[in-house]
């Protein structure tokens, strides 16, 4: 029997070499002797291991760990010694739940607008530079199962919504998703938004769908992307979040009065200037916009 991670040396004149010498003779006192050596390693090794995991966050010490997380006894799997960028360290048993409730694991070296979010709704985001702390990779890559584990900030947004735009922008917005809606996008709810967030890599994006704007919003699915990502098709998000920064879409609400008028018709193409519609939806833009002409009043 051999203990992964342990390096050992055991003294008895109870064991004996081969002939041959490059061995040892596995017999009854072998046997002896690995039960000790297991019941040293899961009664004294392993526990202080665990306390020094819980005292500070030693990457060597994490590495130890990874051989001696199997079949742990509760008061080990409780102890809170994986380091998180929420307000305490994690223990096995809150990551295993992480895990199996979302399938994913998620990390960063430090907090950003993201992981905040994240935070604050009860998820758990570990704090693990891969390049640097090569032990609790091991460590978490034992942990997580088949979950992937991934940057928190690649798989979700945190743009900031802005509910205080000028009436004339705010009207120009509104009516171009009318124009869209009409056109056959099945959405009829847009918000503006912010972003450019410290870190955020979703800054070149026109636009987010999401289901409840207020809360963050996952980016990156592990499935195949494709019409789930457009805007004309089904999706069973029902909010469009316009990045109003964005060098596309600022402009349109620098317009001159003269050209206000066809301002939510050149909004609408904008939004959707990425989307790759066809020439049909195209024409059905224009004959929405000439529905929407009377009502806009920018």
């Amino acid at each position: 029997m051999v203990i992964p991670g342990v390096s050992f040396k055991i003294r008895s004149r109870y064991l004996e070499h081969t002939l041959t010498r490059d061995n040892i003779i596995k017999d009854k006192n072998y046997d002896k002797a690995m039960s000790l050596l297991k019941e040293c390693v899961e009664k004294k090794l392993r526990p202080a291991l665990f306390a020094a995991a819980q005292a500070h966050t030693d990457d060597e010490t994490m590495g130890y760990l990874a051989y001696h997380v199997a079949k742990l006894p509760a008061e080990l799997e409780n102890q809170p010694i994986i380091p998180t960028l929420g307000t305490r360290k994690a223990s096995i048993r809150e990551l295993k739940a992480e895990v199996k409730r979302h399938k994913e694991l998620l990390y960063e070296e430090n907090t950003n607008a993201v992981v905040q979010r994240l935070v604050d709704d009860g998820r758990l985001v570990i704090r693990w530079n891969p390049e640097k702390d090569k032990g609790l990779g091991t460590l978490l890559d034992k942990l997580k199962g088949n979950a992937q584990m991934a940057r928190a900030n690649e798989v979700y947004a945190s743009p900031t919504l802005l509910t205080a735009l000028p009436e004339q922008q705010e009207k120009m917005i509104q009516a171009a998703m009318r124009i869209l809606h009409r056109a056959g996008s099945p959405y009829r709810k847009v918000v503006a938004g912010n972003f450019n967030y410290p870190n955020s890599i979703v800054h070149d994006r026109i636009y987010l769908a999401c289901d409840k704007p207020d809360e963050v919003i996952r980016i990156k699915d592990f499935a195949p992307k494709g019409i789930f990502e457009r805007l004309f098709g089904w999706n069973k998000n029902t909010t469009v979040i316009l990045n109003v920064a964005d060098p596309l879409i600022e402009p349109h609400f620098r317009l001159k009065p003269e050209f206000r008028k066809e301002g939510p018709y050149l909004l609408a193409s904008a939004i959707v200037s990425e989307d790759g519609i066809d020439e049909k939806t195209c024409t059905k833009l224009l004959e929405a916009y000439l529905q929407e002409e009377d009502e806009v009043g920018v």
